[in-house]
């Protein structure tokens, strides 16, 4: 138990100073002018990526803010577990729309143009729901029929199969590639992502395997320890990988980090990878 709760302890530090780093970033390069699309949605997703990591101290027991906020000392493994697959898919989706930018300007072009279809597309949907009578609804519509246009005369989006065409038309999906591809693509093994993603994905919904296990759960034992320091483990990493990838994107701030920090992203970084620490 004294092991793992040591080992426990200096993961929660680490990534206090990860997420205190990436909220510092954050707030100096949030609505600050910049050069391309890619950027803009950049400062935009980082910030989100901040803000589930700050409300994930808040849940993990024995971090600072914890401590302070909780009269009742409350570990919710549940959620815990759904914000960090939270995480998991706003990384990948920073990593598709700002870091891998294609070379193809046709791909890049239908990137822009879906991201802004699909906040149409979903603002309708809802503001329908809601039965709204705003008269902005008539001018998003419009704006999105428009989108819609000149999405299928991209020849990249021409150059897909029908199938898909048709779930980006309906906004089924979000990008292509797959989840499983991106993180491929971001250096992340086939094999950690795919575990990682099923483990965190069991607590999404409260089908019988999850209450079963939330049930069974014990606050403050050495499996509790064990449990959630597991997903303490994905949340480093998945913060690591998202600094890195910020600072790619704004390569001036590397001048605002310093050896520690960088030390912590190469080594989860290489956990990423499924290589030897």
């Amino acid at each position: 138990m004294e092991d793992i709760l040591k080992i426990y302890l200096k993961n929660i530090k680490t990534f206090e100073i990860l997420v205190n780093k990436a909220m510092n970033l954050s707030c100096k390069f949030f609505r600050r002018r910049v050069d391309t699309w890619e950027e803009q949605i950049a400062s935009d997703i980082f910030g989100r990526i901040c803000t589930i990591s700050f409300s994930l101290l808040k849940l993990i027991p024995e971090s600072e803010i914890y401590k302070k906020i909780n009269a009742i000392k409350l570990w919710d493994y549940s959620s815990i577990c759904i914000l960090s697959r939270t995480l998991l898919d706003s990384y990948l989706i920073f990593y598709h729309y700002c870091i891998d930018i294609p070379s193809d300007e046709n791909e890049r072009n239908f990137k822009k143009l879906f991201w802004n279809y699909y906040n149409d597309y979903k603002s309708i949907k809802n503001l329908d729901l809601m039965k709204s009578q705003n008269s902005y609804l008539e001018i998003i519509k419009e704006r999105k029929n428009i989108a819609l246009q000149q999405i299928e005369n991209n020849h990249y989006f021409q150059s897909q199969p029908d199938g898909i065409k048709k779930n980006l038309k309906k906004c089924i999906i979000f990008k292509i590639p797959n989840n499983a591809d991106i993180a491929r693509k971001a250096s992340i093994d086939g094999n950690f992502y795919y575990a990682t993603n099923q483990y965190l994905s069991s607590y999404i919904h409260s089908d019988s395997f999850c209450i079963d296990q939330i049930a069974i759960f014990k606050a403050g034992t050495e499996d509790a320890y064990r449990l959630i320091g597991t997903v303490l483990y994905y949340m480093i990493i998945f913060l690591s990988l998202s600094i890195r990838d910020f600072f790619k994107i704004f390569p001036i701030i590397n001048t605002d980090i310093d050896e520690s920090i960088l030390n912590i992203i190469k080594v989860f970084e290489k956990l990423a990878r499924n290589e030897d620490e």
